[in-house]
């Protein structure tokens, strides 16, 4: 079969609709889906990105944490539309750098496509801190199951338009555990290893069951820098 330039334009008009419908399945009529890219275009700074050699961050951006917060309220409905903008380079906000490489300057400025991630994984992604030691280079604590690549996250969030909150920590938490269970028979005995993988496995483990009695959402966490809270 040929195709027609016609042709051509009526499949590439029928893939971008396809992948504005995963976006729209959520909601019920055409102003729930205004409200929500309206929200998502409040993400983007009215601001130019200042130089990341500014010893200060700019905190004047309100309606960008405005935005967040009616976003996270919103839940997993919320999150096609946000999938659909992982890739948005636009200026959002500028954070302190806390990377540790701070020659590139003492701060960062964040994309659309950043904060849109973050707005999610902030729902669906848990770890449990442990008292002693340190977690944050332990298996587990940066896990998640949502893609940051755009298209992964298509493809992640098809099969699961429906699923409740609770249903999608419960499988990150799950993410969490695998991860440990196969780590663990590679750390020696008694070691500091074995201790944050077990660990992990009991606490994350208590979680699940948690989620599966109460089938209620854990709490989010904060995606807003530490100085905006």
């Amino acid at each position: 079969m040929r195709l027609t330039p016609f042709l051509v334009l009526a499949l590439l008009t029928s893939a971008i609709v396809a992948t504005q419908v995963i976006g729209q399945a959520q909601f019920k009529s055409p102003h729930e889906r205004q409200r929500l890219d309206s929200l998502i275009e409040s993400l983007c700074s009215r601001h130019p990105a200042p130089s990341p050699k500014r010893m200060v961050p700019m905190r004047e951006e309100k309606a960008v944490w405005k935005a967040v917060d009616e976003l996270m309220s919103l839940g997993p409905k919320a999150f096609p539309a946000l999938i659909d903008h992982f890739e948005d380079e636009r200026y959002s906000y500028t954070e302190d750098n806390t990377t540790g490489e701070r020659i590139a300057g003492p701060s960062v400025n964040r994309t659309v496509g950043y904060l849109c991630f973050h707005i999610v994984t902030a729902q669906v992604q848990k770890y449990v801190s442990w008292d002693e030691p340190d977690p944050r280079d332990s298996p587990g604590y940066y896990s998640t199951v949502v893609p940051w690549v755009k298209k992964d996250a298509v493809e992640w969030i098809k099969g699961r338009v429906d699923k409740p909150l609770w249903e999608l920590q419960k499988e990150n938490l799950s993410f969490v555990i695998e991860q440990n269970e196969k780590l663990l028979k590679d750390f020696e005995k008694d070691s500091r290893e074995e201790k944050l993988c077990k660990e992990a496995i009991k606490k994350n483990t208590e979680l699940i069951a948690q989620l599966k009695r109460t089938q209620k959402p854990l709490p989010s966490r904060n995606p807003r820098p530490r100085f905006e809270r």
